[in-house]
């Protein structure tokens, strides 16, 4: 698990993807970094482990939302967090994790920022803001598969969608090389939304 640390009103939680951790998650996004100074970082370790040892984020059936909202509510009754300055973030699995929760409880957030994800539900009332990085070329969570669905679900839910495609796959460090063509980065990204 990472955190900053640092003491806050707002909170921002980092949803790693699979076979990944909070801290790993944290240093390659930069959510570890000057940009969050004034922003409570927290990223956990998924709870759940595959036969093979990889850690994911349960988002079906038995899911991992309980795991997430003790969390959010501790930093609120714990230290001090705002429940309307919540936001959240996540890659691959922890972005449609992050899309589970705003599903699940769609007042509890102001934004989401997912790379190479895509929504989990038929239907949304999130209507926050949301900003999606994908890959042109994911071969894991296919563009062209999660571009119309996503998008259309959100928007019909009321959400506030910013779309950015990238030529690049479905990993952290060639997305963010091809966001630096257009002098931003994933952790921008993230921070224009709080």
């Amino acid at each position: 698990m990472y955190s900053n640390n640092v003491i806050s009103e707002t909170l921002l939680v980092g949803l790693h993807g699979r076979a990944g951790n909070g801290e790993r998650y944290a240093q390659k996004v930069g959510l570890d970094g000057p940009l969050f100074g004034t922003v409570r970082v927290i990223c956990p370790d998924a709870p759940t482990e595959n036969d093979d040892g990889q850690r994911r984020w349960r988002h079906e059936g038995t899911d991992d939302v309980p795991f997430i909202e003790d969390i959010i509510q501790n930093e609120i009754n714990v230290n001090g967090v705002d429940p309307n300055k919540i936001h959240i973030c996540g890659q691959a699995n922890g972005g449609i994790m992050g899309y589970r929760m705003v599903h699940e409880f769609p007042d509890m957030f102001e934004s989401i920022t997912v790379t190479a994800s895509y929504y989990p539900e038929m239907t949304s009332t999130y209507a926050g803001l949301v900003t999606h990085i994908h890959g042109y070329v994911d071969d894991k969570v296919l563009y062209d598969n999660t571009h119309d669905n996503t998008r259309t679900i959100l928007m019909d839910g009321g959400a506030d969608v910013m779309w950015v495609g990238v030529q690049a796959n479905h990993y952290t460090t060639p997305i963010d090389r091809a966001l630096a063509l257009r002098s931003t980065s994933i952790a921008q990204l993230i921070r224009d939304n709080i």
